[in-house]
């Protein structure tokens, strides 16, 4: 595994880009947004986190795994009552919550002009000017680097202006309490934003990142799934697979008009209260212009890596990814493979049988599913080629390719069959299975996203109407932004928020 993370070192042989503007190595086709908002959706499906998940043989599927998958418990935790520190107080009684803590919403000024802060709610300790060594969310995780920060408070805030809307809607209303009423109030506006992600994901995230033979058979009415279990536990395949999302981690972000050179990715990764709390909350550097991450209007946002074998160079940082075992080996890429080690997958070869005999339409459109030995020599030719950067000698090399880890092969699967752009038919189907299925699992009653929502929380299911005006027709990310946008619009700032 030591050697297989030095080969996610190595530079990959990307076709040259016919756009003179891009590196050989950028996805045209996946802006960065779409690397963060995939993570957020990791985070919505598994609840432990690398080394934790590798090396505890205690987590086990069923552990690993959300309460409900795709309903946002990344954002929500379990509510206000059990997780009361990611909500701000509503009204006189502190403790009936609607809405999701956010830090201060501030003008600041800088030499390059001013702008609107807004990051995720800090706290430190009871001291004054102490660090801001906590974060006031529900999963500690989304606080892991600036731009996954930066979409936490996106999806907080929107879920605050739903909130606020329909708090509005019921002015006219009767509640025998304040705390009826903020509960209430809460129920829905969770189940609105649930069904606006829910469809971002079906419609925006998923068409990008998989094969599109699999879209069009996952996304169809009828569709037969190859696992007949239920969600009750996380496919270990799945959550290991989804770990591709890391190859698609840039070097380098430019978050708005103030930093054109571009931030580090490093840098990124330490600006979070756990590892540089006196800097907190984050400033202009990392407030997200957010047409550098999704194409709006007409912008050109950074683009992210293409899938593959290959990490960026920060990924390999000692400072944030630090040796976890006797081997000294440093780097996200030692610990995904460590992950997939220790957890017990099925077998590449296993599952390319499984595909060809049961998805056989799917399957041949893969010459690397099509034909085992065909798999085995173009990975043996890949690692072969690199002997002296992995170290892995001749009989590691022949291991390996007749049996590779279920995460390297995605990479190498994505590379080789789609240049990158996009997860190869068994990368793609390892995600569709459980993601499909998920929103199978979540969908609605057939009269409608709200109506049995605003029927159980205010007996109108008529408000249902209502609330979908005043929410119209979000399906992509770039809707979403330019809905919560529309209560940032300040002249007197030089930093849009697109």
């Amino acid at each position: 595994m030591s050697g297989l993370a030095r080969q996610l070192s190595v530079p990959y042989h990307w076709p040259e880009t016919a756009q003179s503007r891009l590196e050989d190595w950028e996805n045209p086709e996946i802006p960065s947004g779409y690397t963060y908002l995939a993570q957020l959706v990791a985070h919505d499906c598994v609840f432990t986190s690398v080394p934790t998940g590798a090396l505890s043989a205690a987590v086990g599927p069923a552990r690993s795994r959300r309460s409900s998958l795709l309903r946002l418990e990344t954002i929500y935790g379990h509510g206000p009552d059990s997780c009361p520190h990611a909500y701000a107080p509503r009204g006189t009684n502190h403790l009936a919550r609607n809405q999701l803590a956010l830090s201060e919403l501030a003008l600041r000024s800088t030499l390059k002009g001013r702008y609107l802060s807004r990051d995720i709610a800090r706290t430190g300790a009871f001291e004054p000017a102490a660090p801001l060594t906590s974060v006031q969310v529900a999963d500690p995780r989304n606080d892991v680097h600036a731009a996954l920060s930066q979409i936490t408070t996106l999806f907080i805030s929107l879920h605050n202006k739903i909130a606020s809307m329909i708090e509005d809607l019921l002015t006219a209303d009767a509640f025998p309490s304040e705390d009826v009423r903020n509960y209430r109030v809460y129920f829905v506006s969770r189940a609105v934003c649930e069904s606006i992600y829910r469809t971002i994901v079906r419609d925006d995230l998923l068409p990008r990142i998989l094969h599109r033979a699999v879209v069009d058979h996952y996304g169809a009415p009828q569709v037969q799934f190859l696992d007949s279990q239920t969600l009750d536990a996380l496919p270990l395949e799945f959550a290991n697979a989804f770990r591709f999302g890391h190859a698609m981690v840039r070097p380098f972000y430019v978050f708005n008009d103030f930093n054109r050179y571009g931030e580090d990715l490093v840098d990124m990764m330490l600006s979070t209260s756990a590892a540089r709390p006196w800097r907190m909350p984050l400033d202009d550097t990392w407030m997200a212009q957010w047409s550098h991450f999704f194409e709006i209007d007409g912008s050109n946002p950074n683009l992210s890596r293409r899938i593959g074998p290959e990490f960026s160079g920060g990924l390999f940082s000692g400072e944030v990814f630090g040796a976890i075992d006797e081997t000294g080996s440093m780097g996200l890429g030692y610990r995904d493979l460590l992950n997939g080690a220790f957890v017990g997958t099925w077998s590449v070869a296993a599952l390319a049988d499984e595909l060809r005999r049961c998805k056989p339409e799917l399957a041949s459109l893969s010459p690397l599913l099509v034909e085992d030995q065909e798999r085995t020599a173009r990975i043996r030719s890949w690692l072969s080629r690199h002997r002296i950067a992995n170290g892995l000698s001749e009989q590691d090399v022949d291991d390996i390719a007749s049996d590779p880890p279920l995460l390297l092969y995605v990479l190498f699967e994505a590379a080789d069959e789609m240049a990158g752009k996009r997860l190869g038919i068994l990368g793609s189907i390892l995600v569709a299975e459980t993601l499909y299925k998920a929103l199978l699992d979540a969908a609605p009653s057939p009269r409608g996203p709200f109506e049995d929502a605003c029927e159980i929380a205010f007996g109108k299911p008529d408000r249902a109407a209502a609330i979908e005006k005043c929410t119209p027709g979000i399906t992509t990310m770039a809707g979403l932004i330019s809905y919560v946008a529309e209560d940032f619009e300040l002249e007197e700032t030089a930093m849009p928020f697109v």
